[in-house]
Formats: structure tokens, sequence, C-alpha cells
């Protein structure tokens, strides 16, 4: 008797977990995001983002060796990848001038 009753409970909470209404004007998904502002082209939306400035410099005395650590396998990376941003750069600005 118990398992018809454990049986009765979940299949309850499916029917009423299914019978929620998604509300109108939103959109389902990953509700965690940035709203920002897009540009409309040839119906093709492209968000518009405003970054912030940054400073780069080369002097910086580091608290403890963990920061250095972290400092030295950022900036690996980022030698690493910024040949290919700089490529992906021109290819849009081919890609937009077509």
């Amino acid at each position: 008797m118990k398992p018809f009753y454990i049986f009765g409970l979940i299949s309850f909470v499916f029917v009423v977990a299914h019978a929620q209404q998604p509300l109108q004007g939103f959109t389902q998904g990953n509700p965690k995001g940035t709203i920002c502002q897009a540009l409309v082209e040839h119906n093709d939306t492209i968000p518009y983002v405003t970054l912030d400035a940054v400073i780069v410099s080369t002097s910086y005395i580091f608290k403890n060796a963990d920061e250095q650590r972290a400092w030295s396998r950022i900036r690996k990376r980022v030698q690493k990848v910024y040949p290919y941003a700089v490529l992906a750069g021109i290819q849009y600005e081919i890609w937009i001038i077509s």
C-alpha cells in the first residue's frame, strides 16, 4: 500500500509541475545574462556593449607567490590567444564590408 501512495505523490508532483504556464512576453531559457543595447542589420541582431577603459602597466609588486603565478598564467594565455583575436577581428571587418 505504501508504494501506491509514493507513486501517487510523485505523479501528482509531475502533473502540477507540468501545469505551469510560461509568462507571456518572456523567453524561456537561462535567466542569467546581461541586458544590453543591440543593433539590427539585415534581420540580424548584434549586441552593442561599451566596455570600461583598461589600464595596462608593466610594473606591479605582487603580494605573494600565488598572485605572481596567477598573473603569469593569465599573461601566457593572453599571449597565446591574442594573434587569433587579431585575425578574428580582420575576418569580422571583411565580413561586415562584403
